[in-house]
């Protein structure tokens, strides 16, 4: 397994060298502050758990009346797609092309908090509960359990969903921000050397990288890879350098990263080979240093995407850490990480592509630990045959409930905002809906 790890990782570097443009002529000091930085996140300053509490403010760029048409269109299909039965289905798709372009003229303002404990080898725990403006009386919450396997990683994860009285209990999740990499180095190379150091070690990782690197210089002379392009004052004296790779002249990439403060990495830059746009950003701000880990962590967090042949903004994802909140590499247990099942509550569970529904006869608790999700083994649950609305049984279990989830937590799916102004009318809505 590991030699499979290592050969997928140095076809990683070579098509990301080839593509992108991340080797070339060998800038010893560019390269060495590089893989520093990837062995200090990953070996001897990693973040492997963490409680923050944020601010989210996410913006998307604008569309034109052809794209939000085809938008519409598309979440429209979908929605008949999968519950085409829906009694207020009519009233839904009216109010697409409207909340799809309302979408587009205005910030959404999220607060949350978010847990993690990846400390423990090939398992990952979560819990994040948010909320939007628009709904500050129904915060959202979930837990979610990432177990990696020989071929592929296998999710648990349990969301309430307070509107409809509802659990979901699933094998997908809604997306979470990877705290644990902000301010820090990541991409596909990131991802390519770490896993070489973690299979061959540091001192011999290093080695061959380096070998790697000057290989495909003598081959590719118009690559330049991790060369220092500029060199300036960072936060509290400190000095950031910025390494650029490039292909004949064109930047295809750049990293800030400040070694005196543990080789943070506060500005990463992707661009288009062929536009030579920017298409990717991401920039952390105001670090602070946590007393007891001793890790400095930004307060202030912009993540940036790009069209690739216009190089208008997109989306940008603008995130404020609450400072007085922050925990970082403190002790936790798979027991931490629960979601409260009120009493009348319903839970689906769609696990596995199963189609099971339970209703809570009074108020218990489902974790991450061992047999936490468990439901058969809930004492407080009562099976039922109650289920979704539909007509088409062709219709993947698992992809409803996931489409379903989607379209009361995404911001991707604006569905949710008509939802909930029908449901002012209607109070039946999500009742009916989940």
């Amino acid at each position: 397994m590991l030699n499979t790890i290592m050969r997928l990782a140095r076809c990683v570097m070579f098509f990301t060298v080839a593509f992108l443009g991340q080797s070339g002529r060998a800038e010893e000091d560019g390269i060495d502050i590089f893989l520093k930085a990837v062995i200090s996140q990953q070996i001897q300053s990693p973040i492997t758990s963490g409680a923050i509490s944020y601010e989210k403010k996410v913006t998307i760029g604008d569309r034109t009346e052809e794209e939000i048409k085809k938008e519409s269109d598309q979440l429209i299909a979908d929605f008949k797609n999968d519950v085409p039965d829906h009694p207020y289905i009519k009233e839904i798709i009216s109010g697409v092309p409207e909340r799809v372009r309302a979408a587009y003229s205005r910030t959404r303002t999220i607060s949350g908090r978010f847990r993690f404990d990846y400390s423990q080898k090939g398992c990952k725990f979560a819990e994040d509960q948010f909320t939007y403006e628009d709904f500050p009386e129904s915060p959202l919450r979930s837990i979610k359990k990432q177990v990696s396997g020989r071929f592929s990683d296998r999710t648990e994860a349990a969301m309430e969903l307070p509107l409809s009285s509802t659990i979901f209990v699933g094998s997908t999740a809604p997306n979470m921000v990877q705290f644990h990499q902000l301010g820090r180095l990541r991409g596909i190379l990131v991802t390519g050397v770490s896993a070489i150091v973690e299979g061959k070690g540091e001192r011999v990782a290093k080695e061959e990288i380096r070998q790697h690197f000057k290989k495909i210089c003598e081959d590719n002379r118009d690559i330049s890879v991790l060369k220092i392009a500029e060199i300036k004052p960072f936060e509290d004296g400190s000095t950031s350098y910025t390494l650029e790779s490039a292909v004949a002249d064109k930047v295809t990439q750049r990293f800030t990263i400040v070694p005196s403060m543990g080789y943070i990495c506060p500005k990463i830059e992707f661009y288009d080979p062929s536009s030579g746009n920017l298409v990717k950003e991401y920039e952390a701000k105001e670090f602070v240093k946590l007393p007891r880990s001793g890790i400095f962590y930004p307060t202030h967090y912009t993540e940036s995407d790009y069209n690739a042949s216009t190089g208008k903004l997109t989306k940008k994802v603008e995130i404020t850490i609450h400072q007085e909140t922050l925990s970082l590499n403190e002790p936790m247990s798979p027991k931490d990480f629960s979601l409260e099942v009120p009493e009348g509550f319903r839970v689906y569970d769609s696990r596995d592509g199963g189609d099971a529904h339970y209703t809570a006869e009074e108020a218990g608790v489902l974790t991450l630990e061992s047999d936490g999700l468990d439901l058969d083994k809930k004492p407080w649950l009562r099976k039922t045959t109650e289920g979704l609305p539909r007509k088409n049984s062709s219709v993947p279990k698992q992809r409803i409930a996931a489409r379903v989830i989607l379209m009361a937590i995404g911001f991707g799916f604006i569905i949710w905002g008509v939802i909930v102004r029908i449901r002012k009318k209607k109070s039946a809505v999500f009742t009916a809906l989940f």
